[in-house]
């Protein structure tokens, strides 16, 4: 039978509440709750620039790394918590568990990212010294756009402190490079670095990638991974 799925803004405050319980009970049935992230639901205003209309957006965030050689157990975890969430529209719902490279490991070149501003695809590589954050992000996803458009905030306002020596790297998964540069140059977020991820020969996604997106991944200094999820979940500035 094929459930009916519903706006998480038309749950009441308690069903809201409820769910976020039913999923920390997933947690603990497997053991991982000291793993993962506890599950959050974000109430955000959003709207588009130049608009004085302003939308709220009810979203519930599941997210966390295990270790790469846990990824039966990230399956099964997933596969209950989807079980929970069945009845939330997909579109209110972002589920960032994975068994892969994650927090507290080295980070690694990124290859065959397509040019947005340019020509052909490119290795992106941490030099040493280098503060870096990795945005996987879509223009066709609502909640992705307020963390791009703070990314290019947090440049344009510490341009004279960060210098080059902080970087931001959007990682697109839209459908074509064309797509990703006209969105971008409309909302002039210009101070960052804009490539194509979802490209059929990108690493991005199959390295770091939760499986939703907005998903960041911090990188410090020294090329490690100091936070991995979702861009809303810590002050990244």
């Amino acid at each position: 039978m094929v459930e009916n799925k519903k706006k998480l803004a038309d749950f009441s405050a308690e069903e809201r509440s409820d769910l976020l319980v039913k999923l920390y009970d997933v947690y603990k049935k497997h053991g991982v709750e000291d793993k993962l992230d506890a599950p959050k639901h974000l109430d955000q205003l959003v709207t588009d620039v130049g608009s004085k209309k302003f939308d709220r957006h009810h979203h519930i965030v599941v997210e966390g790394q295990l270790k790469a050689d846990q990824a039966a157990l990230a399956k099964d975890v997933i596969k209950d918590i989807e079980e929970v969430l069945k009845n939330v529209d997909d579109g209110d719902k972002q589920i960032e568990i994975t068994a892969k490279i994650g927090k507290g490991d080295m980070i690694q070149d990124i290859e065959n990212a397509s040019v947005v501003f340019g020509e052909g695809k490119k290795t992106i590589k941490h030099n040493e010294g280098e503060v870096i954050l990795y945005d996987l992000w879509a223009n066709g996803v609502l909640h992705a756009k307020p963390p791009m458009a703070h990314n290019q905030e947090m440049l344009t306002k510490n341009k004279d402190k960060w210098g080059d020596k902080v970087r931001i790297i959007g990682l697109s998964i839209d459908s074509d490079t064309k797509t990703i540069k006209n969105h971008v140059e409309a909302k002039g977020w210009n101070a960052i670095e804009h490539y194509h991820a979802d490209n059929g020969s990108c690493t991005a996604s199959e390295t770091y990638g939760s499986g939703g997106v907005p998903h960041v991944f911090l990188v410090d200094k020294n090329g490690k991974i100091v936070y991995m999820g979702h861009p809303s979940s810590r002050n990244l500035e």
